[in-house]
């Protein structure tokens, strides 16, 4: 089933697709150099809670994925995201508890608060350079997630960003990092290793997780 979007289109609310729970496969816009979708905005009646979603392709030019988005669309494994996404925002992807990987593309500045919050089987995620700000509980309860590679150019980890990640075992930080939330890693109770420039030494001790933690230095 193919649905036919106006050419003048920018953005799409949830009213808009009607379809969204009866398919298995969705493709969400279809591919038509004259269809920009700008933003998808909060979406109250069709992506949440959406029991029979599974896969997810968001077409090149979207900018951001809105708050609650795709949020507890327990039977979701895989999302692809475009080159260009600038933001995936607060709750976007909270609760997708089937959802296996996700590889977030260059140019993704911001992962809102909770955005991939208890994705329980959540084993890896690919963070890209020039990401400023993991949110607060952006990660969270993610206890599937082995190791974490914060990428060159990151600022900020927020408040309980990776907390309860209780299958974390590896945590790399990057060069430049300014701000490591003091719960940011509360409650990994797998993890044994940091990896860190010599010069984080400092930040690294003054946070309570992971001044415990024997340091790897590069």
């Amino acid at each position: 089933m193919m649905n036919t979007l106006p050419p003048n289109l920018e953005r799409v609310v949830g009213s808009f697709i009607p379809w969204a729970r009866r398919d298995d496969f969705i493709r969400a816009f279809p591919s038509q150099e004259h269809v920009v979708v700008r933003y998808i905005a909060r979406n109250k009646y069709k992506f949440p809670d959406n029991a029979l979603l599974k896969h997810v392709e968001l077409p090149e030019g979207l900018q951001q994925v809105d708050d609650h988005a795709f949020a507890r669309c327990s039977s979701l494994t895989s999302v692809t995201l475009p080159q260009g996404l600038r933001e995936v925002r607060d709750y976007a992807f909270f609760g997708c508890s089937s959802l296996t990987s996700v590889t977030l593309p260059e140019g993704l500045q911001t992962i809102g608060a909770e955005a991939f919050s208890w994705c329980t089987s959540l084993t890896s995620v690919t963070l890209p350079e020039g990401l400023q700000e993991v949110g607060v509980c952006a990660f969270c309860g993610c206890s599937s997630l082995i190791s974490v590679t914060l990428p060159e150019g990151l600022q900020r980890v927020l408040e309980y960003a990776f907390s309860g990640c209780t299958g974390l075992t590896t945590v790399t930080l990057p060069e430049g990092l300014q701000t490591i939330g003091a719960e940011a890693f509360s409650g990994c109770t797998g993890l044994t290793s940091v990896i860190l420039p010599r010069a984080l030494k400092p930040l690294a001790d003054a946070n309570p997780y992971l001044s415990r933690y024997q340091y790897t230095f590069i």
